[in-house]
């Protein structure tokens, strides 16, 4: 076991979906997304017997001054919203008595939109296309392996355009992949969206806490300032009124650097969010604020989770953090 050496209050783990254990999904390109059901359930009996699992809320009130965490706290958060957050990770979180917290793409409960990755995702999958070009780029698809090398390309360059460009960029790869798929098409079992009566079940027991990802998942930092509040008021909108309570957390969609900026920030206090969390890496220290805090993003395996949790990843970072700047002077000296 890693000796615990814990550098400041709180550890936050970003998790997204789960699938079965069975075998992968064919129609998927982006299975590390969705663990394994029988991986997190290994995950949360670690965290449940070596740690103090407290809801994200509790993280947020903590870092603005409220009631200090308990000693060896860690808050375990979900984004987008995916069904398998309610059939598989509920009732192992039910079980253990962990609390989590799920931030909501709106827009895909209402089955009104489908975010865009998972739109590139099932575009690539599903085309009978052997070869894709679009602007300056080509890629042959004729194996799984092409068509993920594609769909990671692909989102390296829709996260680096203005959220209008990716919007046409992304149409233009379905035209030439000539597959549209519409927010009612069936989807493979993990990237379905959970309903709001599953989400008002889960917020109905205490246990789970449901934040805001945005209504349809753009980068905000890419979007117009007027495209920023629309999707923050209106994924607030809807969770107060399907939930029947405001939300006051929230989660930027990518949560790198760009992605948000102060403006961002504030439209999130002005709508009523007291709390957000970033893709950042790292432990949450005093000088974070409490609209742009630090999570580890998306572990696959429970030594992840324990390297993560310890505060193994942290001392690392810091080491060479220090190494770098010691060779910095030497070499200046």
């Amino acid at each position: 076991m890693v000796s615990r050496w814990r550098p400041a209050e709180a550890c936050v783990l970003t998790f997204h979906g789960l699938r079965a254990d069975e075998s992968l999904v064919p129609d998927m390109l982006d299975q590390e997304q969705h663990i394994p059901a029988s991986v997190f359930e290994e995950v949360c009996e670690h965290l449940a017997k070596h740690y103090q699992v407290v809801h994200a809320r509790e993280v947020a009130a903590a870092q603005a001054g409220g009631p200090k965490l308990p000693s060896r706290a860690v808050a375990i958060t979900f984004d987008d919203g995916y069904e398998s957050n309610y059939a598989l990770a509920f009732p192992v979180l039910k079980r253990l008595g962990l609390p989590a917290t799920i931030f909501l793409t709106t827009g895909y409960l209402d089955r009104s939109v489908l975010p865009w990755f998972v739109r590139l995702e099932m575009a690539l999958s599903r085309t009978s296309q052997s070869i894709l070009q679009v602007e300056d780029f080509t890629a042959s698809l004729s194996t799984a392996s092409e068509r993920r090398e594609a769909y990671l390309a692909l989102c390296g360059r829709l996260k680096s355009r203005t959220q209008a460009e990716a919007d046409d960029l992304l149409a233009a790869i379905e035209d030439a992949l000539q597959v549209h798929l519409q927010p009612g098409d069936n989807l493979p079992a993990p990237l379905r969206p959970m309903t709001w009566d599953m989400a008002r079940e889960m917020h109905a027991s205490g246990l789970i806490t449901l934040g805001g990802h945005t209504h349809t998942h753009p980068i905000l930092g890419r979007c117009t300032p007027e495209r920023s509040e629309h999707e923050i008021r209106t994924c607030h909108a809807r969770i107060r009124d399907e939930i029947g309570t405001p939300p006051s957390l929230f989660a930027y969609p990518n949560g790198g650097p760009g992605d948000f900026d102060q403006d961002t920030q504030a439209m999130l206090a002005s709508t009523g969010f007291s709390g957000s969390f970033t893709m950042h890496a790292g432990f949450i220290h005093p000088h974070h604020e409490v609209l742009a805090l630090p999570r580890y993003g998306n572990p696959s395996e429970p030594w992840e989770v324990e390297a993560m949790a310890s505060g193994l990843m942290e001392r690392l970072r810091q080491f060479r953090r220090g190494l770098g700047l010691r060779w910095k002077k030497e070499v200046a000296a």
